[in-house]
């Protein structure tokens, strides 16, 4: 069974959850405005793929929340139980923020991609690539999670006053941070890596930057 969900919006609009499952299945959201709102569910999926496209401000794809202290993020791309899956979204514009979680998963891809300030992003997955960039995107953050064996996150951001966070449980993995900018860019980078035969790197450029790596 093949099913594809394709939405495209322009202006103010609001985008259900798109669902797939079984082999080869894909789902794309595709919108263009203020204000939007997408998501992704699959479910047991082999090589399926799901993929969001934000131009505009203040579109999301998922979502973050803080009460009494504790964060819950919801997902606007979620994988679980897939094999060989590719989950990406790109967003371009102001405050965007956007979310993916893999659970369950073997041999899945996940990247964010964020153009401009103030954007969030966040990737929890296990035993598979993340890579999350933000390009001139000052005030933003970038965090990636990742739980098992063999997994690889990488961290791209440019501008001042960013941070990122890595962190990984599990052996055999690789995580590598790139924060540039000119001036006082005063960035905030941390690598948080337990198990064994692990490799980190934290490269910052500009003045006023912090960075950490932390392996036990």
């Amino acid at each position: 069974m093949k099913l594809k969900l394709a939405a495209a919006a322009v202006g103010l609009a609001l985008s259900v959850p798109a669902f797939a499952a079984d082999v080869n299945s894909g789902a794309s959201i595709n919108q263009t405005g203020n204000g939007n709102y997408g998501a992704i569910e699959q479910s047991g999926a082999l090589n399926g793929n799901a993929a969001i496209d934000q131009y505009g401000d203040n579109n999301k794809a998922g979502s973050e929340s803080t009460s009494g202290g504790v964060t819950t993020v919801t997902a606007g791309i979620t994988q679980i139980g897939t094999t060989g899956a590719f989950a990406q979204w790109v967003q371009y514009g102001n405050g965007n923020w956007g979310s993916i979680t893999q659970t369950a998963s073997a041999n899945v891809t996940a990247n964010i991609d964020q153009g401009g300030p103030n954007n969030g992003a966040i990737i929890l997955s296990n035993d598979n690539y993340a890579s999350a960039s933000q390009n001139a995107a000052p005030n933003s953050k970038i965090g990636i999670h990742q739980y098992g064996n063999g997994n690889a996150g990488y961290a791209d951001q440019t501008g001042s006053s960013n941070e990122s966070n890595i962190l990984q449980v599990g052996n055999l993995n690789i995580a590598n941070t790139y924060q540039t900018g000119s001036g006082a860019t005063v960035n905030l980078a941390s690598i948080t890596q337990t198990g064994n035969s692990f490799s980190a790197g934290i490269i910052q450029h500009g003045s006023g930057n912090t960075g950490k790596i932390s392996q036990h």
